[in-house]
């Protein structure tokens, strides 16, 4: 049996670059509050802090995807699991944050 590691890896480097490139693309670009907006960086934070909201069912389906279906070890599985909702919450809260202190 492989490792899942080497492409829990590789999927990660990846999507941090292309988080950064995208970032850095819709930098200095005007800001969507209203209508639909494919594009996360395009939006502003109380838009995405509204995606972050609607897309919890997906998460948490994404989630429970993962404790039925995964072969990894107990122990591995509730790492993953753990940084997954880490990563949400450090987002909402970062979201909130932001929408605050730039519409204030």
């Amino acid at each position: 049996m492989q490792s899942i590691l080497p492409h829990l890896i590789t999927s990660g480097i990846c999507v941090l670059f292309i988080t950064i490139f995208l970032s850095y693309l819709y930098r200095r670009t005007p800001k969507i509050d209203k209508g639909f907006e494919l594009i996360y960086f395009k939006l502003s934070y109380r838009r995405k802090l509204i995606r972050c909201f609607t897309s919890l069912p997906l998460f948490i389906a994404g989630i429970a995807f993962i404790i039925l279906f995964s072969d990894l070890s107990e122990v591995a599985t509730f790492w993953l699991i753990l940084s997954f909702i880490l990563i949400a919450v450090i987002q909402i809260i970062y979201n909130i944050y932001r929408w605050r202190t730039t519409e204030t």
